[in-house]
């Protein structure tokens, strides 16, 4: 693992997958950061987008092909 500071958002990048893994917390700070950078409000508990599956609404996800 390498590990990379954004920001000050410590990024650990797997050398074989090259997938990113975050510590507790940092997707939080990306979120924030984002929202800050565009302008949109940090709005907790805010209801999710529509579309965007989750516990706040939108639609459950899809079912495999032919599952019941």
């Amino acid at each position: 693992m390498q590990t990379f500071d954004r920001m000050g958002i410590h990024l650990e990048q797997c050398e074989n997958c090259r997938g990113i893994f975050l510590d507790r917390g940092e997707l939080e700070q990306i979120v924030s950061a984002e929202q800050h950078h565009y302008g949109a409000p940090a709005a907790p508990g805010a209801p999710a987008a529509p579309g965007v599956p989750g516990p706040a609404g939108g639609p459950p996800p899809a079912q495999p092909y032919g599952g019941h």
